[in-house]
């Protein structure tokens, strides 16, 4: 939104804006460079964007990159049809594939991306894991922040609050499922709350590298 808008909906309507791209995502909350492309997402309007970063790579002066949303709440899933995914949190790539989760519906979606790391069009996604979604009466989901993973293809998921870690290797014929009502739930890989003796423990981001598992660690919650 060009004047700030829906997408800066605490911008006074007589202040001045700031020159920069403004309008594609708002509650920006994860970004990954893919070839020449950024892709970032924005949690409260769920949107998945795009940045080229070409004349940047080139020219560190060249300014703003262009930007274009790629796929929005509502999306083709195979299998389900089209679903409406609310929250988009979390990025990881591999082998071909984009991995997108949800904070608020409290999935994990894959969508296929070609050589050039550009979603292949029509989008047709796949549901590779299910997690508690968001509840309104207690404001409260599972909450997916950030996805990671390890050189054997296993993704590590951080559900933020209390802080745990999900692993598992994604697979659209057996959708990991980890929702309180599933008819056998999966466990966290690890309960770093329960480890920790801090049941808001509050863990927002990962990484793996190395053979190591690096998690961010809020604990001033209790």
């Amino acid at each position: 939104a060009a004047d700030g808008g829906e997408a800066y909906p605490s911008r006074p309507a007589d202040a001045p804006l700031a020159p920069g791209p403004r309008g594609l995502l708002k509650g920006p909350n994860n970004i990954l460079p893919l070839g020449r492309w950024l892709y970032a997402v924005g949690k409260d309007n769920s949107v998945l964007a795009r940045y080229d970063l070409s004349a940047l790579q080139d020219d560190p002066e060249a300014g703003h990159p262009p930007g274009e949303v790629v796929m929005g709440a509502e999306v083709a899933v195979e299998g389900l049809g089209v679903q409406r995914y609310q929250g988009q949190s979390g990025l990881a790539y591999r082998d071909g594939w984009l991995y997108i989760a949800y904070r608020t519906s409290s999935v994990i979606l894959r969508v296929r991306v070609d050589e050039a790391f550009e979603v292949v069009q029509p989008i047709r996604a796949q549901l590779v894991a299910r997690f508690e979604p968001y509840d309104p009466a207690t404001g409260r989901s599972a909450d997916l922040t950030d996805l990671s993973f390890d050189d054997r293809g296993r993704l590590y998921v951080i559900s933020a609050q209390p802080a745990r870690v999900y692993r598992f290797t994604p697979d659209p014929e057996a959708v990991f499922d980890a929702r309180p009502d599933a008819a056998s739930p999966a466990l966290p890989w690890v309960d770093l709350a329960a480890a920790t003796g801090r049941p808001r423990m509050k863990s927002e981001n990962l990484l793996v590298h190395a053979g190591y598992l690096y998690v961010t660690s809020g604990d001033g919650y209790d």
